[in-house]
C-alpha cells in the first residue's frame, strides 16, 4: 500500500519540480518550498511512524 503512494508522491513532485520556478507567483515560491519541504522531510517521517518496527 505504501509503494503506489509513495510513486504517486514522486510523480507529483517530479512534475513540480520540473514545472520552472519562475512559473509560478512569487508568493507561490513559499508554497513551493513548503512543498519539497513537506515531500522530504515529512512524509518520509510519517512513513517511517507507520512502519512496524
Amino acid at each position: 500500500m505504501l509503494i503506489p503512494l509513495a510513486v504517486s508522491v514522486l510523480v507529483q513532485l517530479k512534475e513540480y519540480v520540473l514545472t520552472p520556478p519562475k512559473a509560478y507567483a512569487l508568493t507561490s515560491l513559499k508554497d513551493y518550498v513548503a512543498t519539497l519541504l513537506n515531500v522530504y522531510v515529512l512524509t518520509p517521517l510519517e512513513v517511517y511512524m507507520m512502519l512496524p518496527l
